[in-house]
C-alpha cells in the first residue's frame, strides 16, 4: 500500500480502525461469496459458506460480521447453518457467535444467508466520471463490515468471488488459485475498458473507466518491466495473473493479490506512476503470499515493498535517483522520530491499525533492509530474500522468522545487530574521526556514540590513496566507542565514513 489517501470525513467512523484478537480456535479454509449488487440502492444481499476446522474441541464458535446499528448500516442474518443443520446465534458487537459441537478434524460448512447495506469495507459511490462503482477495501480489518469472515491477515484462506452486477458493469476481483489473507482478496466492479497488457509471462490487464483508458494504459505499461525485475531477484510470481484497476477507495495504491487497485486520480493525472506500481507488484510477493502473522510486524509487508519499489529504480535509472529516494526516507524516518520520540517499527502497543502506516513501517522498515544489503552484499542479499520467499509463500512469517533465516543464511547471529533496529526508538548519533600517519602508512579510525542508548552498525569506510585508487572496509561498532586501525603499503589521502549514508545516522554536533 502506498499513497494514503486523506480519509472523508466521517467515512471509517470508530469502525474497524483498531485491531480485533485473532479467533485462536477458528482456521478458515475457503470462503464462497454470492453478493447481488444494485443500480438503484447501496442495499446487498448475500449468500456465503465458509468452510472452516477449529483447533480444540468446541461448543459455540465465532465469525466476524458487523450487525445492523441504529443508523441503519450493517447486516441483518436471515439464514445460519452449520453443516445443513440451523444452529442458535446471537449477532452484535460486530460478532455472529454460534451454539455448536465441533471437534477437530472435521471441515464444517457455515452457510449464512443475510443482507444490509455496508457500512464500510465495500465502497459503493460514484467516480471522478460520475459513474457508479463497487470497490471492496478490506485493509485492515474492514471485511467484515459487510463479508462474514474470521477478519485477521493471519487466517489465510481461498476465495470464491460470484458477483451479481447490474447490466453494463465489468467484474474483477483477486486471485482465486492461492491462499490469501483477507485483507487482500476483494472484488470490484465498475463499466471497465479492459486492455490487455504486454507481457511475456503472466497474464496482465488494466482495467480503467471508459474516459481514462489511455492514460490508465500509459501509467501501468511498465508493468512487465518490474514483473521481470521481481522475478529475477525473488522467484516466479506467485498468482495466476495480475491486474491493474483504476478504483475509487480509500488508498492511492491497494495492493489486493493480483488485482492491485490505483485511485482514480493517481493512475490517471499524467504523472509518471511507475514507483506506485512497483510497490504495489512488490506487495505480491511480500505481503500477499508471505503474509506477516499479526500487525506488529507490518515492516515485513510494507518496508519489503518500499524496498523493493527502490530497488527497481535503481535498476531501471541507476544509483543517482537510489540514493535520492534513500535520502527522502530518511527525511520522513526523522520527522516521525521527532514527532513520536518512543516509536518503533515491531510495534506490539499500537491498537489503531491505521496509525501503523508511517514512515517506520514503510521507510525505516525499508531501510533496515537496505542496512543489511550494505552489510551482506546485493548478491546475497537477493539471494536471502528469494530464499525468506520461498520459505514462507503462500503463510505467514513474523519478524524473529526472517531474522532466524537471516541468521542461517548468513551462518553467524547478524540478528542481533538488526533487533535492537526494530524493537528501540534510538537512531544513532555519531561522533567521528580518524588519524592517519603517512610515513608508516597506518590509519585509524574512531566512532563514538553519544546518545544514551547503544545500536550495533556495520559502517563502511572509503578510503582514498595518493595515487587515486579508492578501497571499501568496514568498522564494527559494537560499543559506545569502537577504534579501527589499517595499516597499508601506500599512503592514505582522505577517509569517508558510511560515504553513501547507507546506515541510518546522524553526525554528532561538536
Amino acid at each position: 500500500m502506498n499513497r494514503f489517501l486523506f480519509l472523508l470525513a466521517g467515512l471509517l467512523g470508530p469502525i474497524g480502525l483498531f485491531a480485533q484478537d485473532a479467533h485462536p480456535n477458528l482456521d478458515v479454509t475457503e470462503y464462497h461469496f454470492n453478493i447481488q449488487l444494485s443500480d438503484n440502492t447501496d442495499f446487498i444481499e448475500v449468500e456465503a459458506s465458509v468452510y472452516f476446522t477449529v483447533k480444540k474441541a468446541c461448543t459455540d464458535i465465532r465469525f466476524d460480521l458487523a450487525e445492523q446499528g441504529e443508523n441503519g448500516l450493517g447486516m441483518i442474518v436471515k439464514e445460519l447453518k452449520i453443516d445443513g443443520s440451523i444452529v442458535p446465534f446471537t449477532h452484535e458487537n460486530e460478532e455472529l457467535v454460534m451454539e455448536s459441537i465441533l471437534v477437530p478434524q472435521d471441515t464444517f460448512e457455515l452457510w449464512v444467508r443475510y443482507s444490509g447495506i455496508p457500512a464500510n469495507g465495500l465502497i459503493i459511490r460514484k467516480n471522478k466520471n460520475n459513474e457508479r462503482t463497487f470497490f471492496g477495501d478490506h485493509w485492515p480489518n474492514r471485511a467484515h463490515q459487510y463479508l462474514v469472515c474470521h477478519d485477521h491477515l493471519s487466517d489465510k484462506a481461498l476465495f470464491r468471488w460470484t458477483i451479481k452486477a447490474p447490466d453494463g458493469y465489468q467484474v474483477t476481483h483477486s486471485d482465486t488459485s492461492s491462499l490469501l489473507p483477507i485483507k487482500v482478496s476483494v472484488f470490484g466492479v465498475a463499466p471497465f475498458t479492459i486492455s490487455e497488457l504486454p507481457s511475456e509471462s503472466i497474464k496482465q490487464n488494466a482495467y480503467s473507466y471508459p474516459d481514462d483508458s489511455a492514460a490508465v494504459f500509459k501509467e501501468v505499461s511498465s508493468a512487465n518491466e518490474i514483473m521481470d525485475y521481481f522475478e529475477s531477484v525473488w522467484g516466479t510470481y506467485p498468482f495466476e495473473q495480475l491486474n491493474h484497476v483504476q478504483s475509487t477507495t480509500l488508498f492511492g495504491g491497494m495492493e489486493n493479490a493480483g488485482c492491485i487497485f490505483y485511485d482514480e486520480r493517481a493512475i490517471s493525472d499524467g504523472l509518471n506512476s511507475e514507483d506506485l506500481v512497483a510497490h504495489e507488484m512488490a506487495h505480491q510477493w511480500f505481503g500477499n503470499c508471505v503474509t506477516e502473522s499479526d500487525w506488529p510486524h507490518l515492516w515485513l509487508s510494507e518496508g519489503f515493498a518500499t524496498y523493493g519499489e527502490h530497488l527497481f529504480m535503481q535498476y531501471k535509472y541507476g544509483d543517482s535517483l537510489f540514493y535520492s529516494r534513500l535520502r527522502n526516507d530518511e527525511q520522513a524516518i526523522l520527522r516521525r522520530a521527532q514527532a513520536k520520540p518512543n516509536a518503533v517499527i515491531v510495534d506490539f502497543e499500537t491498537p489503531d491499525l491505521m496509525s501503523r502506516l508511517n514512515a517506520y513501517s514503510y521507510q525505516k522498515g525499508g531501510r533496515i533492509l537496505h542496512m543489511i544489503r550494505t552489510d551482506i552484499g546485493l548478491d546475497r542479499f537477493n539471494k536471502l530474500l528469494a530464499a525468506y520467499f520461498e520459505r514462507f509463500k503462500y503463510g505467514v512469517a513474523s519478524t524473529d522468522d526472517f531474522m532466524n533465516l537471516l541468521d542461517e543464511f548468513s551462518h553467524e547471529p547478524l540478528s542481533s545487530r538488526y533487533e535492537p533496529w526494530l524493537t528501540k526508538p534510538t537512531i544513532p548519533k555519531l561522533k567521528w574521526a580518524y588519524q592517519i600517519q603517512p610515513d608508516q602508512g597506518i590509519v585509524t579510525v574512531s566512532v563514538q556514540q553519544v546518545q544514551d542508548d547503544f545500536m550495533p552498525m556495520k559502517l563502511p569506510v572509503l578510503l582514498e590513496f595518493e595515487d587515486g585508487s579508492f578501497e571499501e572496509l568496514y568498522i564494527e561498532i559494537e560499543g559506545k566507542l569502537s577504534v579501527q586501525q589499517w595499516v597499508f603499503n601506500r599512503a592514505v589521502r582522505r577517509v569517508q565514513l558510511d560515504p553513501n549514508r547507507d546506515w541510518l545516522w546522524i553526525e554528532a554536533t561538536p
